[in-house]
């Protein structure tokens, strides 16, 4: 459960003092081959696409879905890799997580959203990271990545004008940051909208509790659509 406080971190998460001691940063190792910026659309294709199956039952979604997202197996980094990609679909980074869940990104990357390689609908359905974003997939919503609970507000304007997207429906993690998150967006993505907050901690856990898209739109029957401010 995330908690928020007066001092929002880039990456979506909050800053929390401790008392009056200084608050500890964390030091990361640089690895040697993190030495230059990389071009990350050669880099993903270099990667093998095999053994998604093995990560999307891990995850309880379906392996098209991973495989929508461009999901491939880094063997230099020992994770899992998402691209992360601008409005206009432009690979600008590279999310990596491990088998323990881990998340970091490769050295270079920008923050950007999680699409599929469906086409998309005049709804759209907002995540928050790439695992949420397959398990929207796998019940069969159109749905994007955001990369935290605050990121990407301008990339997806940029992508949903270029799909023709017409209306958001943004599914918001199940706690305070979260909910918030979906808010602030509500307020700035100049589209109609609607927060669904499903009972779970996340769609993934929705979808693994055996949640479908006719449970969604179930919810979303009964939920009141907000005008573009």
């Amino acid at each position: 459960m995330r908690v928020t406080s007066d001092k929002p971190c880039k990456n979506g998460g909050y800053l929390h003092p401790v008392g009056s001691l200084p608050v500890a940063r964390p030091v990361y190792r640089q690895r040697e081959t993190d030495s230059v910026t990389k071009d990350f659309a050669d880099l993903l294709a270099s990667w093998p696409k095999n053994g998604v199956a093995v990560l999307a039952a891990t995850l309880g979604v379906t392996t098209d879905s991973l495989e929508s997202l461009g999901c491939v197996w880094a063997e230099l980094y020992r994770a899992w890799a998402f691209p992360m990609r601008n409005g206009n679909g432009e690979i600008i980074g590279i999310r990596l997580r491990n088998d323990e869940g881990h998340k970091w990104a490769v050295k270079g990357s920008k923050q950007g959203l999680f699409c599929s390689s469906y086409p998309a609908s005049e709804t759209g359905f907002v995540t928050e990271g790439p695992t949420d974003t397959a398990a929207a997939i796998s019940i069969g919503l159109w749905a994007v990545g955001r990369p935290s609970c605050l990121g990407g507000t301008e990339h997806l304007k940029t992508l949903f004008r270029n799909k023709g997207v017409r209306r958001a429906v943004l599914l918001a993690d199940n706690d305070q940051p979260g909910i918030q998150g979906a808010e602030r967006l509500a307020s700035e993505i100049g589209l109609p909208t609607a927060l669904l907050v499903l009972p779970a901690k996340d769609v993934r856990e929705f979808v693994q509790m055996g949640g479908t898209r006719q449970m969604v739109e179930t919810i979303l029957h009964d939920t009141i659509w907000r005008t573009c401010p």
